[in-house]
């Protein structure tokens, strides 16, 4: 997250899509913070892809993606 503070996008996303890739319960964390890498660089169709990849099992992070899919 820090990267992406300091503007350090193309680090951020590489790390954030290693993340994803995982079959851990940090993954829908990884496609999150690609949704939120896209928001940054005003790809909004890409954030929204991102935020499709989130499960509906995930009652913290659905949340949160619907209202950022809200505020898009």
């Amino acid at each position: 997250v820090s990267l992406l503070e300091e503007d350090r996008d193309a680090e951020a996303i590489s790390l954030f899509k290693e993340i994803a890739d995982t079959d851990s319960a940090l993954a829908p964390y990884g496609n999150w913070y690609l949704a939120l890498a896209a928001v940054k660089r005003g790809e909004t169709t890409k954030a929204n892809g991102f935020l499709d990849l989130i499960p509906a099992s995930d009652p913290y992070l659905t949340e949160r993606a619907n209202r950022l899919r809200a505020a898009l």
